[in-house]
Formats: structure tokens, sequence, C-alpha cells
């Protein structure tokens, strides 16, 4: 039996290889597809795998729906940003640096977009030390791909895509 430290361990290896290996999938049929292709089967086979799921709540969902239409609407769009700023950034930059891109950036997005009314100064000063210490990484980040690559309108692209994906993200939270 494996107990719950090692269980967490284990669930955040895994969540690490599930990406890196659906990153390294995309990229792959990304150059075989044209993104806005690949992003519209995307959301397809999703709508239609949770309408299946959830077809003996269909009632429940629809009261649901009519009730909250606007912050359904504001999070399919911000779901919309961040999939196809996905799909277009893995167009022109490598799965690992979008990648990092996507997830270092959403942190950071998050803090900004959240509210200090519940926490602490220290709490919140501490969120902004470590948001900062982030964003400089990701600058350093950033260069360096940009280094390797070379200074191009493509490179440039898909880390305002990356970063915009991030901030996508932290918005839908």
């Amino acid at each position: 039996m494996i107990n719950k430290s090692h269980l967490g361990t284990l669930s955040v290896i895994l969540y690490c290889i599930v990406m890196a290996t659906s990153s390294i999938l995309v990229n792959k049929i990304e150059s075989q597809m044209a993104p806005i292709y690949l992003a519209f089967w995307t959301f397809l086979f999703t709508a239609l795998y949770f309408n299946i799921i959830n077809l003996h709540r269909l009632h429940q969902l629809k009261l649901m729906l009519t009730r909250n239409i606007k912050l359904i609407i504001f999070i399919n769009i911000a779901t919309a940003i961040l999939w196809l700023s996905a799909f277009y950034g893995l167009k022109y930059s490598q799965p690992a640096i979008l990648t990092a891109l996507f997830f270092g950036t959403g942190p950071i997005f998050t803090t900004i977009f959240t509210r200090s009314h519940v926490k602490t100064r220290l709490v919140r000063k501490r969120e902004w030390q470590y948001a900062s210490a982030m964003g400089v990484c990701l600058i350093i980040l950033s260069l360096d791909d940009l280094y390797v690559v070379g200074v191009s309108f493509n490179g440039i692209l898909a880390i305002v895509l990356g970063i915009l994906g991030g901030a996508s993200m932290a918005w839908i939270i």
C-alpha cells in the first residue's frame, strides 16, 4: 500500500509525464494539421465526451447554463484563447519552452489577478517575491531560446503566445 506522501509525489510525477507526452504528441500532430483545425477537433471531441457522460444530468445542466450564461461564455472565451495560443505557439516553438511559459506565467498572472483583501501583507509580499523570481527565470529562459533559435518574428510570437496562454489560464482560475 502506498502512503499519502508517496501518492502525492507519484501523482506529480505522473502529471509531469502526461503533460510532457501530450505536448510532444500535439506538436507532432500539429506539424501535419493546421492549428485551427486541431483546436476545432479538440473542442468537438471534448464537448461530445462530456455531453455523453452527463446525459443523465442534462436538465440540471441546462438550468445551470441559463442562470450562469455570462460566466460560461467568459470561461469559454478564455479557454479558446488558451488552446489557440497553445496550438499556434507549438507551431513556432519547442514544446518544452511553451510549456514552461504556460505553467510559469500562470501563477504570476494569478498573483496579479487575485485580490489581497483576504491575505495578510506578509503573504501577499511573499507571493509577489515568488512571482517576480519566476518572471526573471522565464525572461532568462525566453532570451536563451531566442539566442539559440535566433531572434525572429516566429520566436517572439511563440513567447507572446506562451505568455498569453498563461494569462488566459490564470483568468480561468
